[in-house]
């Protein structure tokens, strides 16, 4: 059955690169703005997730917040990424498929995983 498969794709958020800190940031942020307690914007921020909306978007509506970028300095790359895409990239060709920031290939290769990626 498996036999046929020639690609396989990944998002990068939340599968290659941990982003806990880039939200906790983002959450930071907003709680300053509006001058409200951190735990306050996690929590409403979570209602909304929960409803399947972005909670920071949520909030940057609900709060008329300036459009902000997320703190991508804040990534972390999930440690056994790079040794499972160089086993995977033996058999199969490996493309990411994503809704980040402009840059993705840039941190890719910062990273030193783009030699095992084939299309982005």
């Amino acid at each position: 059955m498996f036999e046929n498969i020639e690609w396989i794709f990944f998002d990068v958020g939340s599968t290659l690169v941990d982003e806990h800190l880039v939200d906790e940031h983002l959450f930071r942020d907003i709680a300053e703005f509006t001058n409200l307690d951190y735990t306050f914007i996690y929590d409403e921020a979570l209602k909304y997730y929960k409803q399947n909306k972005k909670g920071d978007i949520e909030l940057g509506k609900k709060y008329h917040l300036p459009k902000r970028k997320g703190h991508i300095e804040d990534e972390i790359l999930y440690k056994d990424v790079p040794y499972c895409l160089e086993i995977l990239n033996k058999k199969y060709r490996i493309g990411i498929i994503v809704n980040q920031p402009l840059g993705t290939k840039s941190r890719l290769e910062k990273w030193g995983i783009m030699k095992y990626i084939d299309l982005v």
